[in-house]
């Protein structure tokens, strides 16, 4: 696991997420600068305000300096208002531009990759950390900027009001930076568990919510109550833990702050009745004094506010880095469709180390004509399908479609010529059109409707209130599962692909449904080189040729005819099968 100091984060964070808004940067630094000036010249007003208006009585004086703190404060106000803005604005660009670019990461990883990170923990990275880095870099700017600016020119008037008073003040700078230091290291600890424990609560709530159908039927509320319950009280400890890290800066700043400034008091107060100071210069040491707690209270919270956004921004990162299960060659050249003829040769599947999924795969799929995969669960069905549209890459072997090695071709241009439809059905938040046209954007809306009545969901879709305008609302959960299917379906036909894909495509169907699909899927076939992954049998009967695969070989093949006649394990499944239907 690659590691990231803290500098490489910031440096990095900095040059690609921040300077592309240079200009507002500088807009947003010179804001600054101008609320630490107005800061530096309330303070040194102090002295005037004393011993030449309240003490020398000067009635122009008091005007004058009256109508100035006005003027003062509203460049104050108008800078103040301007750099927050900015800073909030560039805050926001940069999490938009990070979402954005670790989107376009997660949408080209290969399936193993989410197989190992669940989607409710992604999710987590990017709203909690992404949010977590964007408030650290508002507080760190504006601390660097405003607050060390203010904390320069403050400790300037305070060394022209007293340079000895001065001294004295700036003892108590060691004592604050030792325990900040020690506060920030942990707090990164501690900021790290906290996003960890949030992510694994959000995979708990979205893995509950979306399956409450099998939560309820099983009557497991009150288990899946308690295991999430157990993971809030474990965000909540973790955050407890940042919380007191987080807190415990203020009350030592304020132990240290009230400290020296009684003692600046005292000396302060006996310098001025012994005549070496007058009452307003001290009045305008004391003011500086304390507008420097606020700035240096802020400079020592950076450290500590760092180590959380150094903590989200190394989860960010490592994000961003990992590396495309499957990526296209530098000289990848286009897929170009002739036929349809799908060969595989000496093919083998490892999807971790010596543990072999697929071994020696050897086969050939004639153009336009139809093959299925059969066996046990875990017989390596599914992964010998998901190769096709390069889903998954073979660890030695290799697949061929027109001639053409899938591994020399782009992505895009090979799964242009496949379609899919498989057992999960996804269908998207959005209207019944939105979902079938999910498989050509560009299509008319005749162009739909056409697919619909080859798919035989034209007429369910039609007495639907809005049509096809009608909401399928989360994963379709507003249609039944025929319904769903059939949209699948009119997709797959919208698509018009001369490969298609079949993964258990109605497996999850009552036998009335199932044989209604069947025809429906036997029509999107014609003409076209279809590979189908079967549990029921009685699904491929047809096919030109069905390959048995057990513990991830082909074990045998051939006709659904030639296979009982073999009596093998084929035979034995078409059994077991008939079996289960009498019973």
């Amino acid at each position: 696991m690659q590691n990231y100091s803290t500098l490489s984060l910031i440096k990095r964070f900095a040059l690609v997420y921040i300077f592309p808004h240079a200009f507002r940067l500088f807009l947003a630094v010179i804001g600054m600068i101008v609320v630490a000036a107005t800061t530096f010249i309330f303070a040194k007003s102090m002295q005037p305000i004393i011993d030449d208006v309240l003490i020398a009585k000067d009635m122009a004086m008091l005007k004058t300096l009256s109508i100035g703190l006005v003027i003062l404060f509203t460049v104050k106000s108008i800078a103040m208002y301007s750099s927050n803005f900015l800073m909030e604005w560039i805050g926001q660009s940069a999490l938009v531009q990070i979402q954005k670019e670790l989107f376009q990461k997660l949408i080209h990883q290969n399936l193993s990759y989410f197989q190992k990170n669940p989607a409710a923990t992604l999710t987590s990275r990017f709203i909690f950390d992404v949010s977590r880095l964007k408030d650290c870099f508002g507080i760190i700017v504006s601390g660097i900027t405003r607050d060390i600016t203010m904390i320069i020119g403050l400790l300037v008037n305070l060394f022209m009001q007293d340079w000895i008073l001065a001294s004295f003040s700036l003892l108590a700078i060691p004592l604050i930076i030792l325990p900040v230091r020690q506060l920030g290291r942990r707090m990164r600890k501690y900021a790290r568990n906290t996003q960890d424990s949030t992510a694994d609560l959000t995979h708990i709530l979205s893995e509950s919510l979306a399956h409450t159908r099998q939560v309820q039927i099983y009557t497991n509320e009150d288990y899946q109550i308690k295991r999430a319950s157990n993971q809030m009280d474990n965000v909540f400890t973790h955050l407890v833990k940042s919380l007191r890290v987080r807190v415990t800066a203020s009350p030592v700043m304020e132990f240290l702050g009230g400290i020296i400034t009684s003692g600046v008091l005292l000396a302060g107060g006996l310098r001025v009745v012994q005549g070496d100071i007058t009452a307003g210069a001290f009045m305008s040491f004391l003011t500086t004094l304390l507008l420097l707690y606020r700035p240096i209270k802020g400079v020592s919270n950076i450290h500590i506010r760092l180590q959380q956004g150094i903590a989200a921004a190394e989860s960010i990162f490592r994000l961003l880095d990992t590396e495309q299960g499957i990526s296209d060659k530098e000289d990848a050249k286009d897929f170009i469709f002739k036929k349809g003829e799908i060969s595989i040769k000496n093919l083998d599947l490892c999807y971790e180390e010596d543990t072999k999924a697929l071994s020696n795969i050897n086969l050939n799929v004639k153009a336009g004509s139809s093959i299925a995969f059969v066996g046990a669960s875990g017989a390596g069905k599914s992964s010998l399908l998901n190769l096709i549209p390069r889903f998954y890459e073979p660890t030695a072997g290799e697949l061929l479609i027109d001639g053409q090695n899938i591994q020399d071709v782009t992505q895009k241009s090979l799964r242009n010529h496949i379609a899919l439809v498989s057992q999960e059905v996804a269908l998207f938040n959005g209207t019944i059109k939105e979902n079938i046209a999910y498989g050509n954007p560009e299509a008319s809306d005749d162009d739909i409707i056409e697919a619909a009545k080859q798919a035989a969901a034209h007429e369910f879709i039609e007495a639907m209130e809005e049509g096809y305008n009608s909401q399928v609302g989360d994963s379709g959960s507003r249609l039944s599962g025929g319904q769903r299917q059939r949209i699948a379906i009119a997709r797959a036909f919208l698509k018009n692909a001369p490969i298609l894909l079949l993964d258990e495509a109605t497996s999850a169907l009552d036998n009335q449904s199932e044989q209604q699909i069947q025809k429906e899927l036997e029509k999107l076939m014609k003409g076209r080189t279809t590979i189908t992954v079967a549990h029921r049998l009685s699904t491929i009967q047809n096919a030109d040729c069905i390959y048995v695969l057990d513990k991830g070989q082909i074990v045998e093949h051939g006709t659904h005819q030639e296979l009982i006649k073999k009596a093998g394990i084929y035979a034995k499944l078409q059994q077991k099968q008939e079996r289960n239907n009498h019973a």
